[in-house]
């Protein structure tokens, strides 16, 4: 054999002697996540997926709480437009432009 083979296959052997400790141990640890009471947790609660039903009707819920609150609201702003109509003076001077008002004598 040539020696960039050796070299290659030396290389092959020194990265192989590292990374099978390494995935022996992550496997391992996977293992033994899976089998505890927290991963069993976990992945069941991944592969369930969020209850849709629930969340819908708490937005439902949500929205209808903020149509309530758009329509009082809504009220208020009337109710409020309407005193200051009624508030607001009748008379031909608010027709007529506005000029400056007179200087007072000095004195």
């Amino acid at each position: 054999m040539s020696g960039s083979l050796m070299l290659v296959f030396a290389l092959l052997f020194q990265a192989l002697v590292v990374v099978l400790p390494v995935a022996l141990v992550a496997a391992g640890g996977w293992f033994l996540f899976r089998r505890s009471a927290l991963g069993r947790s976990l992945l069941e609660r991944l592969h369930q997926g969020p209850d849709q039903a629930l969340l819908v009707q708490e937005l439902a819920a949500h929205v209808a709480q903020l149509e309530e609150q758009v329509a009082e609201l809504n009220e208020r702003v009337d109710f409020t437009e309407r005193r200051f109509v009624a508030a607001a003076p009748r008379s031909a001077s608010l027709d007529r432009p506005r000029t400056p008002p007179e200087p007072l004598p000095a004195g």
